[in-house]
């Protein structure tokens, strides 16, 4: 019973040095050793203190990810496979979650289904494409696609902020991928460069120790 009590107060103690720096707001040197649910945690706590930071970084979401839509957009009078993209809806946060950032849409046509050993997932067909692109902090909800890839992860006033896309087209369509890849990357980068305009001195230390 003693070494029980004794290994629960130890692991309290660990937990509390580690957790201590945020709730003090003074280090974020151990955020990304976090779990997920912590992270969370304080990415909510952070959101509900800077309001006027979350609309910052909501604004510059919706500009260049409504941005990536129409460019993309253009790019369907030479290229039938993105037939329609200009018409697929932006998402952006609900009016009544204020700590979320969120923007994004996703672009599916002719596309089948394909089960593996860990679920099924969408393939595009040879004139089909496969397109999610969401700017969000990890407290909102997006499409969750192992598939994906991340461009950005980084922290703004300790709200952990993502940029990622997942684009998926036939083998037919190879130059049209570096294409859209080369645009959807350049406007992130664009991006991001933007909210890191108002990150703190411990959030660009933090980043470091990624």
């Amino acid at each position: 019973m003693y070494y029980t009590q004794r290994r629960i107060l130890c692991t309290l103690c660990v937990a509390c040095v580690v957790l201590a720096p945020f709730t003090l707001g003074l280090d974020l040197k151990y955020y990304w050793d976090l779990t997920g649910g912590s992270k969370q945690r304080i990415c909510n706590d952070a959101a509900l203190s800077n309001p006027d930071i979350v609309k910052q970084l909501q604004s510059i979401a919706e500009h260049y990810v409504k941005q990536i839509h129409t460019e993309l957009a253009v790019l369907v009078r030479n290229n039938p496979v993105l037939l329609g993209v200009g018409r697929a809806p932006i998402e952006v946060r609900g009016a009544n979650k204020p700590e979320h950032v969120m923007c994004g849409f996703e672009f599916m046509r002719n596309t089948h289904m394909v089960q593996t050993a860990s679920g099924g997932h969408l393939e595009p067909d040879k004139d089909g494409c496969v397109l999610r692109v969401w700017a969000s902090n990890i407290i909102a909800y997006t499409p969750w696609d192992k598939r994906g890839r991340d461009s950005a992860c980084f922290l703004v006033h300790e709200i952990e902020m993502r940029a990622s896309y997942r684009l998926w087209l036939s083998e037919e369509n190879n130059d049209l991928d570096k294409t859209v890849r080369a645009l959807i990357d350049q406007r992130f980068k664009e991006m991001c460069d933007e909210m890191k305009k108002l990150q703190t001195a411990e959030d660009k230390a933090a980043d470091t120790e990624q």
